[in-house]
């Protein structure tokens, strides 16, 4: 799975869990949130204050291990 910036935490979380662990590890709670379904990775990610290009590489290296 490669996982984009444009997509929405749901659907990354829909396609692979273990992006929930990831998520949390960067402290986004995103699989409780109701704005999961709705915002991008990039949105999240901003607005957690989290570099959103290093945490798309991380995902993707992580979840194709």
């Amino acid at each position: 799975m490669k996982v984009t910036l444009d997509m929405t935490i749901e659907e990354i979380v829909k396609a692979d869990s273990r992006a929930a662990d990831i998520l949390a590890d960067e402290g986004m709670n995103c699989v409780s949130c109701a704005s999961a379904s709705g915002e991008s990775l990039k949105e999240a990610a901003e607005g957690h204050g989290v570099d959103p290009v290093m945490l798309l590489r991380k995902l993707n290296f992580r979840l194709n291990m």
